[in-house]
């Protein structure tokens, strides 16, 4: 079999034939939902079937999910109905692995019950998930060498601001990320990670807004291709930044909670997280490669973002 092209126009006629030759897996209805990740229908349950290409990921994930299959808010994978636990599309080495669909709402962190939610529901899944064992394949980074990374992919962007004529923006992102790495150096991320493995902290490691599915009043957590066991700064410090992208948030949207008030007045490694732009750069980033949208906006709504954080960093220090 040719290997699976979201592009090709008999890719779902394809699909079908695949999971039912290779998984005993029969489709009723199939639309994708972006590449990789297709919902599926088999006529009395809906599912999503994604494909993986790094198979110690996928491994990683089965070990892990095995240990918390009573904690029914961890969308967890499936096997297929012959038994298998991935199908592997032997043409382009795609493994595809299959988990229940949740029926919902994706949060929305505008709303604050929502950002409590995400709160109380990241709180529950490092305390339950704790001390689980299993085989890890991702060679750790620190959190600094990975901003480094970021900043350096960034710096190669400097003729578009160059063009649209926000040099001065540009100029001042880079500075500040400059200090900023300059402090985060000064700290031991090597021992703060030892620490993390040491004690076996799990993190989701993509706790954006629809990652979270309210059904009901219960809250349940989808998506766990960047689970490592690490520090839960790092979670804390993405979560916080997701909740200070809305237009309407301040330091005081994070001082709400008890586990933001701690890390700002204990926590150099937050703090200092929190002020690097690595959410803005992320998305910044993102945006220059979608060919579909056009600079000039993009890059004005980067210049108010980047106005509304510098705000966010001045109240922080005032109060520190």
């Amino acid at each position: 079999m040719r290997g699976i092209n979201n592009r090709d126009d008999s890719f779902q006629n394809r699909l079908r034939y695949f999971l039912a030759e290779n998984g005993d897996f029969h489709v009723y209805k199939l639309k994708r939902i972006k590449n990789n990740v297709i919902r599926l229908d088999d006529g009395n349950k809906q599912w999503v079937l994604k494909g993986y290409k790094n198979e110690n990921i996928v491994k990683q994930l089965w070990s892990f999910f095995q240990h918390v299959q009573n904690l029914s808010y961890i969308t967890s994978f499936h096997p297929f109905l012959n038994g298998e636990r991935w199908l592997m599309d032997e043409n382009d080495g795609k493994l595809w692995c299959l988990t229940p669909w949740v029926e919902g709402k994706s949060l929305s962190f505008k709303e604050e019950k929502n950002r409590d939610f995400a709160v109380r529901t990241l709180t529950t899944f490092h305390r339950d998930v704790q001390g689980i064992v299993v085989p890890t394949y991702r060679k750790p980074i620190t959190f600094s060498k990975k901003m480094e990374k970021r900043l350096r992919q960034f710096i190669k962007t400097k003729a578009l601001f160059h063009d649209y004529g926000y040099l001065d923006l540009y100029e001042q992102i880079v500075k500040h990320s400059h200090v900023i790495l300059e402090q985060m150096e000064q700290l031991n991320w090597h021992r703060l990670e030892s620490i993390a493995r040491k004690k076996r902290y799990w993190i989701h490691g993509d706790c954006a807004s629809h990652n979270f599915i309210v059904q009901n009043h219960n809250v349940f957590m989808i998506d766990f291709d960047l689970l490592s066991p690490s520090p839960y700064e790092y979670e804390w410090i993405q979560l916080a930044q997701r909740f200070m992208d809305e237009p309407t948030a301040s330091v005081y949207t994070l001082l709400r909670y008890q586990i933001f008030q701690r890390l700002l007045e204990r926590n150099r490694y937050f703090y200092y997280g929190i002020l690097f732009p690595n959410d803005l750069i992320r998305e910044w980033m993102y945006a220059i490669k979608n060919k579909k949208r056009r600079i000039g906006p993009t890059i004005q709504k980067f210049d108010e973002k980047w106005q509304s954080r510098m705000e966010f960093v001045a109240e922080v220090n005032s109060m520190i």
